[in-house]
């Protein structure tokens, strides 16, 4: 009994090794990139010598963010290739370059700003047509206390400023 299951291991362990694909992991180098508004194009080589038959071959250290449907695989000599698949690796995480991140970083802090200035221009643009239509409070034609409009000026300007900036 032990020897029919032995033997039944080794014929079986014998066929993958025949039969089964090889699995070959490839580093490759980028040798080209073109940048673009909305991405890039990599274009990366690697020589690999290929075995007589089947073959998995595995490029390693990739970018996450490629769109598996702008892969394209080419190669010279007498081989074809009958698949191509894109899988993430999630497990091994690869390193964040650190000039990516500050930069990153830097057009987050870029972006508050720009926003926060942007509120700015709006109150201020608020106040000055608050001041170019203060003849309507009153009347068309008639012309405004200069303190009244000075507390309606504070009172509207305070209440706009706490109230847009809140937004942010």
């Amino acid at each position: 009994m032990k020897k029919s299951i032995l033997t039944l291991g080794i014929i079986i362990l014998f066929q993958i090794s025949i039969f089964g694909q090889n699995e070959k992991e490839v580093a490759s180098s980028v040798k080209k990139v073109t940048v673009y508004m909305q991405g890039a194009q990599v274009e990366s080589e690697a020589n690999i010598s290929l075995q007589q038959g089947p073959m998995i071959l595995k490029f390693t250290n990739l970018s996450p963010y490629i769109k598996k449907e702008s892969i394209r695989v080419e190669g010279d000599g007498s081989f074809t290739i009958q698949n191509v698949q894109h899988q993430n690796d999630y497990l091994n995480e690869l390193e964040k370059n650190t000039v990516i991140t500050s930069i990153k970083s830097q057009i987050e802090e870029i972006q508050t700003k720009t926003e926060y200035e942007q509120t700015w221009i709006k109150i201020l643009n608020d106040k000055l047509d608050f001041l170019k239509t203060n003849k309507n409070v009153t009347g068309k034609d008639q012309a405004i206390n200069p303190e009244v409009f000075n507390s309606l000026n504070s009172i509207y300007g305070t209440n706009l400023e706490t109230l847009t900036l809140e937004i942010l």
